[in-house]
């Protein structure tokens, strides 16, 4: 099982100070990073998603090196991200600021604690892979007590189990990812079906709304986005 923390804390330093597209692994055919017209397609898809306007508040769960939050910030009152990886952290607050842009050291895990306030509008972009449902349920138990009244959550770019397979589209690339599976090296991370988040959701008291990536993204045959609301 690989070590999430050690890995994110690891891989970023593998690249030079301003690749920060291959820091927070946005790449494609082997490690290309994605172009800039899918970063605009990510950030319109989020803004749109979340209907994020001049007077929110938006908490960034795993931010990474901000490369996505301080664009955001453009569109709302204040942005902060919270990132676990001391070295994504640092690239942030080095190349991503803005004055209403914040950085938090912490885990999503433990939000009580690390972040203040509160905060109308919520996203983690690609990053729920690296938890499970009892992970899930924590970070919902966390936003309650950071969340506004009307606080709306999104997840993109969650890995869809039901596509599992187009994703691994052929018989080798099938195997290579069973070996790694058995060995505990596998990267994606966790598969989600849309049924084990509407539970969670719904016991937690939020209404879930399934949709799917935007066609431009290089991901969208393979992920989808989910939006919670307070029910």
């Amino acid at each position: 099982m690989i070590d999430w923390r050690e890995y994110w804390d690891e891989f970023p330093r593998r690249f030079n100070d301003s690749d920060f597209r291959r820091q927070v692994g946005r790449t494609a055919h082997r490690g290309v990073p994605t172009p800039a017209l899918e970063i605009e397609a990510v950030i319109e898809e989020i803004v749109s998603s979340l209907a994020l306007g001049p007077r929110d508040r938006l908490l960034d769960l795993c931010c990474g090196n901000g490369l996505l939050t301080v664009r955001l910030a453009e569109r709302c009152a204040e942005a902060v991200g919270v990132d676990f990886s001391e070295p994504m952290i640092r690239l942030a607050r080095e190349h991503h600021t803005g004055g209403n842009v914040r950085y938090v050291d912490g885990s999503v895990l433990d939000l009580g604690r690390c972040v203040d306030g509160k905060f109308d509008k919520i996203c983690m972009v690609e990053s729920l892979a690296y938890f499970g449902p009892d992970d899930l349920a924590q970070i919902l138990d966390g936003l309650s007590t950071r969340g506004a009244s009307r606080m709306t959550i999104l997840f993109s770019g969650v890995l869809d189990d039901e596509a599992k397979w187009d994703f691994f589209d052929t018989p080798a690339r099938r195997t290579e990812y069973e070996q790694q599976q058995k060995e505990g090296t596998e990267i994606m991370g966790r598969w989600w079906t849309r049924s084990e988040i509407g539970r969670i959701a719904t016991k937690h008291g939020y209404e879930t709304e399934f949709s799917s990536q935007d066609e431009r993204l290089n991901t969208a045959h393979y992920r989808f986005n989910v939006l919670l609301r307070r029910a």
